[in-house]
């Protein structure tokens, strides 16, 4: 098997991947899915944290992932992006009453990692990350090393660069910054910093209303991958994918397929 970053490496080059964001909501996944189909979009991120509780029923947790995964595979045929998140790295969309431990999500992810092409995994639980970056790799899943901060006006560059550094060192195949800007001036420093992150792939995000822009112009600046909802933010600025397809056809001159 081939890993999605060996397969799409050249088209990444040439523009910016959609990433659509699916998280429970009040429709069955069939209606779900039947939904999201006739939208145009590279790569489907299922925030599985907003499906399950394995802290509940860890095996019937995962039987039932498997099961939604296979479905998902069969109905959208398109590469997906495993996320799974703990308490602390923030998400509206989490279920789970009980903190989930490292130790349950690494066994909940392991389990699924045959039905996956890529995973997202906070480098701040480094013990956690490096585990899961090995077990990935060695089932040929490219691994998203995130670093993610919600606060406005609160991104420590210095302290981003510790967090670069460790996930350079753990060998992940993308690293992703999530900030939320409080000026056009902040936002503009990020892009410029940047340039300090050593990983080929890249994955720049500005949160919020001002960091919306980001989602569009993300790519100018070296990110590979741009996130959008399917009708309900996942996270603070997020676009509909329709609409971040709109652009990067009208662009790039290259229509996303769906």
């Amino acid at each position: 098997m081939t890993s999605f970053l060996k397969q799409k490496s050249t088209l990444l080059q040439t523009r910016p991947f959609i990433v659509g964001t699916l998280c429970s909501n009040q429709k069955t996944i069939s209606q779900t899915l039947q939904h999201i189909s006739r939208s145009y979009f590279d790569v489907l991120e299922l925030r599985l944290d907003s499906y399950f509780d394995p802290t509940k029923d860890l095996d019937g947790s995962i039987t039932d992932a498997r099961q939604l995964l296979k479905k998902i595979s069969s109905q959208l045929k398109k590469p997906i992006l495993l996320t799974f998140r703990a308490e602390d790295e923030s998400g509206k969309k989490k279920i789970s009453k009980a903190p989930i431990s490292d130790t349950i999500r690494l066994k909940v992810i392991t389990a699924l990692l045959d039905l996956v092409d890529l995973i997202d995994v906070e480098i701040r639980h480094l013990t956690f990350a490096k585990e899961m970056t090995r077990r990935a790799q060695n089932k040929r899943v490219n691994v998203i090393h995130s670093y993610h901060e919600f606060e406005k006006g609160r991104l420590n560059f210095a302290s981003l660069k510790k967090w670069i550094n460790a996930s350079f060192q753990t060998k992940g195949d993308f690293f992703k910054v999530a900030m939320a800007p409080s000026t056009y001036q902040e936002l503009d420093q990020f892009f410029q910093e940047s340039g300090m992150i050593p990983h080929k792939q890249k994955i720049l995000i500005g949160m919020g209303e001002v960091g919306q822009v980001s989602r569009l112009i993300g790519f100018s600046f070296g990110s590979v991958f741009t996130y959008g909802h399917f009708g309900t933010e996942a996270a603070p600025g997020q676009i509909h994918v329709d609409d971040l397809n709109k652009f990067i056809t009208s662009y790039f001159g290259l229509r996303v397929r769906n």
